[in-house]
């Protein structure tokens, strides 16, 4: 019994020390009303350009179509990537649900992005319920 309870100890210190990236992520699908309060803007918007650095983190810059929420410029710059990382694809068009982090915008799995040709009952909720906002010049 002494021996299992100590194997319990560490098995249970070695994931709290585990980098977050070793984990896999894990999310409900939030409510179209749920992802539109957490999320700080929503957009639809182009995929204009991607970076990848060493640790797989993608740097992504959008050509920004429509907007809710609140105000955007017509091209931002967002980060994703592990553990969460939402995969967009260059040239692409996607409804993006966009959170702002003290080190810039990001999205990630959890946020109930879509490509745009799949967003329709969700572009249909935010015409109907959402707060329309304006592009701005860069």
């Amino acid at each position: 019994m002494k021996h299992n309870l100590a194997g319990i100890a560490i098995g249970l210190a070695l994931i709290m020390i585990l980098p977050s990236a070793a984990l896999p992520c894990r999310c409900k699908e939030p409510s179209m009303q749920v992802a539109y309060k957490r999320a700080d803007t929503v957009v639809v918007a182009k995929v204009i350009s991607i970076t990848t650095d060493p640790n797989t983190r993608m740097t992504v810059v959008l050509s920004v179509s429509q907007v809710w929420k609140r105000d955007s410029p017509e091209q931002v710059t967002i980060t994703t990537g592990p553990p969460c990382g939402y995969n967009l694809e260059k040239d692409s068009e996607y409804l993006l649900y966009l959170l702002r982090a003290p080190n810039g915008i990001y999205t990630d799995i959890c946020a109930r992005n879509r490509k745009l040709e799949q967003a329709k009952e969700p572009i249909h909720w935010l015409q109907r319920y959402g707060k329309s906002a304006k592009i701005t010049p860069a």
